[in-house]
């Protein structure tokens, strides 16, 4: 029987490079969107740095910091501008490079954002 790689992440925001580097490396992986999310404005479900033209810039999902849900119960926060103003930043900073839309990033994050029931579903 051949030994199998096994690896579990749970769900984070515009994941980093080592996110795909440890699902490229796994026989099995499992998005753990069962578990608590335990500090959500410090998670990287709820907020990730990118890269921009004057230096890096942290990108934040306003979670209600007291519910303590799993990652797959916790619900979007009502849309007041937080989703148009993170969509933008990425567009300003991502537009120009060479695979901006290569997989259709702006049908696929409104698509994300309008169909996810919470968190889990939009990362």
């Amino acid at each position: 029987m051949k030994n199998r790689t096994l690896a579990c992440h749970p769900p984070d925001l515009l994941p980093q490079i080592s996110f795909f580097h440890k699902l490229a490396g796994s026989d099995i992986f499992v998005l753990l969107d069962s578990a608590q999310l335990s500090q959500p404005r410090s998670s990287c479900a709820a907020r990730t740095q990118i890269k921009m033209a004057k230096g890096p810039k942290w990108l934040s999902i306003p979670i209600n910091n007291g519910s303590n849900l799993p990652y797959v119960l916790v619900p979007l926060p009502p849309e007041n501008g937080w989703a148009n103003r993170m969509y933008d930043t990425i567009r300003l900073a991502y537009e120009d490079a060479p695979y901006w839309n290569y997989m259709n990033f702006t049908d696929n994050y409104d698509r994300a954002l309008l169909g996810s029931r919470g968190l889990a579903g939009f990362n």
